[in-house]
């Protein structure tokens, strides 16, 4: 399956086999790409941010099961 991207009305959208992602959708792919962004912190436990990390990589595998999905994301 390839990926295109489209704009519409200068926002940023990505396009799946000839569909519009949703909004839920977009931020799911939003969510596993800062999972995959942060990975590298899983193995460096004297990174002083380490905590903070794995707290805020929790808080995005929770999130789509929370009230505030899609429109509040997780930070770190």
């Amino acid at each position: 399956m390839s990926l295109n991207t489209i704009f519409d009305n200068g926002t940023h959208k990505m396009q799946s086999a000839g569909r519009l992602a949703n909004e839920s959708e977009l931020a799911k792919m939003w969510r596993d790409s800062e999972l995959k962004n942060t990975d590298w912190i899983v193995p460096v436990a004297d990174h002083p941010q380490y905590a903070a990390y794995l707290v805020y990589r929790q808080a995005l595998r929770d999130w789509p099961e929370t009230e505030d999905f899609p429109t509040t994301r997780p930070a770190l």
